[in-house]
């Protein structure tokens, strides 16, 4: 009988936490309502961010403001690289673009990016554009042609070098751009729809 309570108590456990570390899907509530956060004052100023957490201990025991939990929140968005691929491009050149791919010194920061206060000990500022960056192509889906005669990473630098340009001549007509991209996709793709229908199997305990 100890052994199986020891069983039990030990599955209960491994239950636990594979509950315990499941990363919510882009469309949970939380999570879609911050992914729109870069594109307008109008909505939510979240998610900026998204793969950076502040450096150093936290020793405040007060409860953050919404706006600093998201922006700390660890749940990468789908159109996001990951930290790796980062760290991998950053800094690249080509002849093509003007600035290094993802070197944010050339942005201007406009309004709603000052609003956001981020930590300049971490890279919250670099990744807010990276992923304002990534959006808009993720929304227009944007992808690398065989028949291009430059290569992929040739390519986004050159569209980087286009983004730092736009964004600085006229950041809230990119913020426009992105809100506008973002609403067509929700309407007429099928993967936000899929998504919902896979979220909403796992909430209510539907193996999928």
């Amino acid at each position: 009988e100890e052994g199986e309570e020891e069983q039990d108590s030990s599955s209960s456990g491994r239950n636990e936490a594979s509950v315990g570390t499941r990363r919510p899907r882009e469309d949970d509530s939380d999570a879609s309502s911050s992914k729109r956060s870069r594109s307008g004052s109008d909505r939510p100023l979240a998610d900026a961010g998204a793969l950076s957490t502040p450096r150093g201990g936290d020793d405040d025991d007060s409860t953050p403001s919404a706006a600093v939990t998201s922006r700390t929140n660890p749940v990468r968005d789908p159109w996001m690289p990951s930290p790796s691929e980062i760290r991998s491009r950053y800094g690249n050149t080509s002849p093509l673009g003007p600035y290094a791919l993802y070197s944010c010194s050339a942005i201007t920061d406009d309004d709603v990016t000052k609003e956001l206060d981020f930590d300049p000990a971490t890279d919250q500022r670099r990744d807010y554009y990276i992923g304002l960056f990534h959006e808009l192509r993720f929304y227009g889906n944007k992808k690398h042609s065989r028949k291009s005669k430059v290569t992929e990473w040739e390519a986004l630098c050159q569209s980087w070098g286009a983004f730092v340009d736009n964004f600085n001549r006229d950041p809230a007509g990119y913020r426009e751009r992105v809100r506008s991209a973002g609403e067509r996709y929700e309407r007429y793709s099928k993967r936000p729809k899929i998504l919902r229908l896979h979220d909403g199997a796992v909430e209510a305990g539907i193996p999928c």
